[in-house]
């Protein structure tokens, strides 16, 4: 009977496992309970055929009426037990399982059942064992043990239905045994029946506690299965659903786990792929698999600069890589996929082997890769186009503003005002022309990376005034006041003077092109911190914010319509940025619209003579 109960709770919990109730307790007392109720046809059956065999062997002894009124009553007590079992299975599961009120009727009706029962056995043995002979004594108390006996498998899961099938029949059939002993061997039936009583009442505890403590366990033990099962379906469909080829191995390097995505990307393993084929095999099935990093090593160069084939074992040098793997390799498949790959040592030994798709990733860079070479070649050729064509265009530039300048000296005889006139014109046109010519080609070179400067010790104050007495006649003529503020104990600067000169000068013409008649510049030369800032501030039309990203760009101007004010190509601001950052420095701007304009050079301190180390040899 015990074993039977074990096994109907291990049925009980493989199906309540599944769908487990949140509370613990519940579980445990519906496994209980239904263990119970499994067992009740079992108990029903064996107490009616046992009080059949009783009105069978005492149909002679006892008066017929008593005997049929107490197998009515058995019978009675019988039926409405089974009455119980039904409507309790009859319940559905989820509320059967979860409904604690159920649960606790259900317990109600077991208990009061063996009380039922106990009783009319108890009724039994006091009515009938006086007027019985031994033999039919015996009979009777062997029933009423063998009940007890089984009660243990079937009822001391719940003890209390137990215990009142103790206390009543097997309690009665001891005291009633002592009433009635005369002799010795009545007297030595009913002290076996008080050890047996004793025994069957500690046993059943026992039993009890152990059925309750392994519906516990099998509990624990079944809810872990569940979880690891559900853990493991998890982990399957998360590797199934994963952009690369899978493949786990143990530590003798037999395969374990693969995933569809491998089939994709290697379809030549479709008939090799199983449990506990090795890595090895594995590889010699597969070119791609086999493959290991940096296969292009296997080509060496020749002394007559023919590339050379050498025969290597591959499958030796991908052993190895996969022994101790290191950093991922890409591979080329036959049919003009890529693949990276990458292996892992795990900590039971195993390997993980892993290849994800980078077509893609490949197509793309192959895509950057041309689209940059084809901008590095139009590089090369604007900047091709554009020294040639300032070569070019200066020679006869040349011509022209040396022939203007004669015409407007009247080198070569008298000529009216006009004519002189109109040589100057030219020059200055061409003049203006060459300029420009310059800032492009210097743009173009800085872009190209060829442009050079050669650091002298130079002298702030006196650079300023140079560049002032180049552009003063111009500032004249546009009605401009400039002046100089230069701070006391400016530091010399190492750099390339010519290039802080163009500097100032573009700096200073754009502050003059840009600040209305009767405005006012200021050129000078500060100490921020430990860095030396020359600067140009005017009181022009200013720059809106959102604007200063345009006057940064070449050509680029804040009035870029055709029907602009200003004139210009837009190189100034550009190529001083660009020249000032040959230098490791940086060009500031601050600008406010209808309030003017600062434009800042600000030289770091490694430009300072003060603070570069050994300086004497660089002067």
């Amino acid at each position: 009977m015990e074993n039977g109960a074990l096994k109907t709770v291990m049925n009980l919990l493989s199906r309540s496992i599944k769908n487990r109730p949140d509370n613990g307790r519940n579980q445990f007392e519906a496994v209980k309970v239904e263990t119970l109720y499994r067992q009740m046809p079992l108990v029903i059956a064996g107490s009616s055929f046992g009080a059949l065999v009783i009105v069978i062997l005492l149909w002679q002894k006892i008066p017929i009426p008593s005997l049929i009124g107490w197998l009515c009553l058995i019978g009675g007590v019988a039926g409405l037990r089974f009455q119980h079992y039904l409507n309790f299975f009859q319940t559905d599961e989820k509320k059967r399982r979860d409904g604690a009120v159920i649960l606790r009727n259900a317990l109600q009706a077991a208990f009061w059942g063996s009380v039922a029962n106990g009783l009319l056995w108890s009724a039994a043995l006091v009515i009938f064992m006086p007027t019985l002979g031994l033999p039919e004594r015996m009979m009777l108390i062997f029933i009423v043990g063998g009940f007890s006996a089984a009660a243990v498998g079937s009822t001391s899961i719940h003890p209390p239905s137990f215990y009142a099938w103790i206390l009543t029949a097997q309690l009665t059939s001891t005291l009633v045994t002592f009433s009635i002993a005369t002799d010795e061997t009545g007297l030595s039936m009913a002290i076996m029946l008080i050890f047996f009583t004793i025994i069957m009442t500690i046993f059943g505890a026992n039993t009890g506690h152990t059925l309750g403590l392994s519906i516990r366990n099998n509990m624990a033990q079944m809810a872990l299965k569940s979880e690891l099962s559900l853990m493991e379906e998890r982990v399957r469909s998360a590797l199934e659903n994963v952009p690369s080829a899978v493949l786990l191995f143990d530590a003798q390097d037999q395969l374990i786990v693969w995933n569809r995505r491998t089939l994709e990307i290697f379809p030549e393993l479709a008939p090799y792929l199983r449990s506990g084929i090795s890595f090895s095999v594995l590889t010699e099935r597969s070119a791609a698999l086999l493959t290991p990093p940096n296969p292009l090593s296997a080509f060496q160069q020749g002394d007559d600069d023919i590339g050379i084939f050498h025969e290597r074992d591959y499958l030796a040098e991908r052993m190895a890589v996969h022994r101790a793997p290191k950093d991922s390799w890409d591979v080329a498949l036959s049919d003009g996929r890529f693949v990276q790959g990458m292996e892992a040592r795990l900590p039971d030994g195993g390997y993980l082997t892993t290849y994800i798709d980078i077509t893609a990733l490949k197509r793309q860079e192959s895509r950057l890769t041309v689209a940059k070479d084809d901008a590095e070649r139009a590089n090369m050729a604007k900047s091709r186009f554009i020294a040639l064509m300032s070569h070019e265009l200066r020679t006869p530039l040349n011509a022209i503003l040396g022939f203007a300048q004669s015409i407007a000296r009247a080198d070569f005889g008298p000529l009216e005002t006009q004519y002189q006139e109109y040589g100057q014109v030219i020059h200055d046109s061409g003049d203006h022309l060459m300029h420009v010519i310059n800032d492009i080609l210097d743009l173009s070179k800085i872009e190209a990376g060829r442009m050079a400067i050669n650091p002298e010790r130079i002298d702030a104050g006196r650079t300023i005034q140079s560049a002032m007495r180049v552009l003063q006649d111009r500032a004249q003529t546009a009605n401009l006041t400039i002046a100089t503020d230069v701070g006391r104990h400016i530091p010399t600067i190492f750099a390339d003077p010519r290039v802080v000169h163009q500097m100032l000068l573009n700096l200073i013409a754009n502050a003059i092109k840009f600040t209305p008649s009767g405005g006012q510049i200021v050129v000078g030369a500060c100490l921020v911190a430990e860095e030396v800032c020359l600067f140009v501030r005017d009181t022009g039309i200013g720059i809106e914010s959102h604007d200063l990203h345009a006057v940064l760009q070449p050509f680029g101007q804040v009035d870029d319509g055709l029907n602009r004010q200003s004139e210009g190509t837009g190189l100034g601001v550009p190529l001083t940025k660009s020249l000032i950052e040959l230098h490791g420095g940086r060009l500031e701007i601050d600008s406010e619209p209808g309030r003017g304009s600062e434009f800042r050079l600000i030289f770091p301190p490694e430009c300072m003579v003060e603070t570069r180390p050994n300086d004497h040899h660089a002067a």
